[in-house]
């Protein structure tokens, strides 16, 4: 129970300072998107290595492109490189604890709905390339 009070209170303190940067972003929203699936998609492949799973090389490509459609995105300025970077980290850790819980939580009803949202969200972000 520790780990899920301390995972909502991080989720509230860092929700308002998210939607604050995203009111004053210089970032396009499409450029928002492509961050946050560049950060779920690293936390999906250092996940699949850490477990030593065969989709990782398939995760590290989709991460390329989300890379380069991001890159292709954003504007030519260092603050919006650096917005970038904050919508990558935080969807990074974001997704990676998502990952953890699903994987490591002796709680299974809890377990499974980690994992069905972690799905979720990556189908969400392959849904943005186009093949």
């Amino acid at each position: 129970m520790t780990a899920i009070r301390t995972l909502l209170i991080a989720t509230l303190l860092v929700l308002p300072g998210h939607r604050l940067l995203a009111e004053r972003s210089e970032l396009p929203e499409i450029a928002r998107n492509f961050a946050s699936c560049a950060g779920r998609l690293t936390a999906l492949m250092h996940h699949q290595w850490l477990l030593a799973e065969s989709d990782a090389q398939q995760t590290e490509a989709w991460r390329s492109t989300m890379i380069d459609l991001l890159d292709a995105t954003l504007p030519g300025n260092a603050r919006a490189g650096r917005e970038a970077l904050h919508y990558r980290s935080a969807a990074r850790q974001a997704h990676a604890a998502l990952l953890s819980r699903a994987t490591f939580n002796e709680n299974g009803r809890d377990a499974g709905w980690a994992r069905r949202r972690a799905e979720a969200e990556i189908a969400q972000c392959q849904a943005l390339m186009i093949w």
